[in-house]
């Protein structure tokens, strides 16, 4: 599955649609997650990363207005402002990351189990379908 980063802001604080928004003003990270790698490559000048971990300190963050945004994967993101609409995804960004599985080294047994199931799912339809249903468009 393949997804991006997604910028989380307050709804209420319609001025930021890009991270360019944000200049003079800290964002939240998760520490050491592909966000905050994003974010270090193209903060603009004068954004400070204040990294957390877990979720739940960031959005905490965010509602304060310690950080007037959060950095976090896509679906993540999506999750966070569907169950919390007084924030809301101001800006997706295109990452290629990609979204994998981890199987036990020297498990070959379990890896072909997977790789074919994964194939077969792709072939008919179905891992469209559940990409679809669990990681869907994400429109800032």
């Amino acid at each position: 599955v393949t997804v991006g980063q997604s910028l989380l802001v307050r709804a209420d604080d319609p001025s930021v649609t890009s991270l360019d928004g944000l200049a003079g003003r800290a964002v939240g990270v998760t520490r050491e997650t592909p966000g905050q790698v994003y974010l270090e490559a193209n903060r603009p000048p004068g954004v400070r990363v204040l990294e957390f971990s877990p979720t739940e300190e960031q959005v905490a963050a965010l509602r304060s207005g310690r950080v007037a945004g959060i950095v976090d994967d896509s679906p993540s993101a999506a999750v966070i402002a569907s169950a919390n609409p007084d924030l809301r995804i101001a800006a997706t960004f295109d990452t290629g990351e990609q979204y994998g599985m981890s199987v036990a080294t020297g498990d070959r047994e379990t890896l072909e189990l997977l790789n074919r199931g994964l194939e077969q799912a792709r072939a008919d339809g179905t891992l469209d379908e559940l990409q679809r249903r669990y990681f869907p468009p994400i429109a800032p």
